[in-house]
């Protein structure tokens, strides 16, 4: 007996006819008349009674019945767990980002996700750079978030957000009642820069090169959010990613654009020889509102 033969017996005896069974399972009266006929002739045995236009399970029938239940109770159960699946409601995520996508965007774009899914655990890991495309091609992480993504053996980047380096200054500088700061204004400015090597200050250091524009610097950070904690200190002016200076709320501090304006994108990596689980698929969909709606 085939489970499709016992769910129309069930729809049977639970509707008393071929009319409510059809109606319950969205198929034609026919086919469950049919069915029904299959089902007893297969079995060898009479399932209902025809009594007034109503089918009147046999005892037989209702034994079976009963035993049926506790079938029916785990394939329900199935059914919801595909479901949950397909919805993206069930199972865990681990996503590992840099500190200026992670400790600004990526919050949001968790708050958003989890609170439609109560069922999922997610995991968040904040990284440097390199760390992040380690544990992603191996697996440690299922997605990154990053800035900036050129090619890479095992990774694939796909890009989620384009934003712009941002003068984070402290709010008593002379700079900060304009309503941009050029790189040209920063001469002789004692600016909070960041650390060569990482992908932000080498963007930085080619731009000002181009332009001719030297700056001048008394302290280096590797982290934007560093920078930025130094300008609230009392440091005049750091460079930094508008991402990172989404989440200043301190009085000491104003941002302004910086021209010419200095292009910075925000890519999601995942492993090339992997497709994306339905859970990262989504939150990745999440990740890019985030960054639209405070872009």
């Amino acid at each position: 007996m085939k489970l499709r033969q016992l769910e129309v017996f069930r729809a049977v005896v639970e509707t008393g006819t071929t009319k409510g069974a059809a109606h319950l399972l969205q198929i034609s009266q026919p086919a469950v008349s049919l069915l029904i006929q299959h089902t007893e002739d297969q079995l060898g045995m009479e399932l209902f009674q025809r009594v007034r236009g109503r089918l009147i399970p046999t005892e037989e029938a209702l034994s079976l019945y009963a035993e049926s239940s506790s079938i029916f109770l785990l394939f329900g159960s199935l059914q919801r767990k595909v479901e949950d699946l397909k919805q993206g409601r069930f199972g865990s995520l681990r996503i590992a980002a840099t500190p200026s996508l992670g400790n600004s965007v990526l919050p949001q774009a968790i708050h958003s996700f989890a609170a439609r899914r109560p069922g999922i655990r997610i995991s968040i890991d904040i990284r440097e750079r390199e760390t992040i495309f380690h544990h992603v091609a191996r697996s440690v992480a299922e997605i990154g978030l990053v800035l900036e993504f050129g090619e890479h053996p095992n990774l694939i980047g796909v890009p989620v957000h384009r934003g712009q380096l941002v003068c984070v200054v402290r709010h008593d500088h002379p700079l900060a009642s304009q309503n941009a700061i050029r790189i040209s204004d920063l001469r002789g400015v004692s600016i909070v820069r960041l650390e060569r090597g990482t992908v932000l200050g080498d963007l930085i250091d080619r731009t000002v090169a181009a332009l001719g524009e030297p700056l001048s610097w008394g302290i280096e950070a590797r982290f934007c959010a560093t920078a930025c904690a130094l300008v609230e200190s009392g440091a005049p002016l750091a460079i930094v990613d508008e991402y990172s200076a989404r989440t200043l709320t301190s009085p000491n501090v104003v941002v302004k654009p910086l021209l010419p304006a200095i292009s910075i994108g925000a890519f999601i990596v995942h492993a090339s020889d992997r497709p994306l689980s339905k859970l990262a698929k989504l939150i990745v969909t999440d990740i890019r509102s985030a960054l639209n709606e405070t872009g």
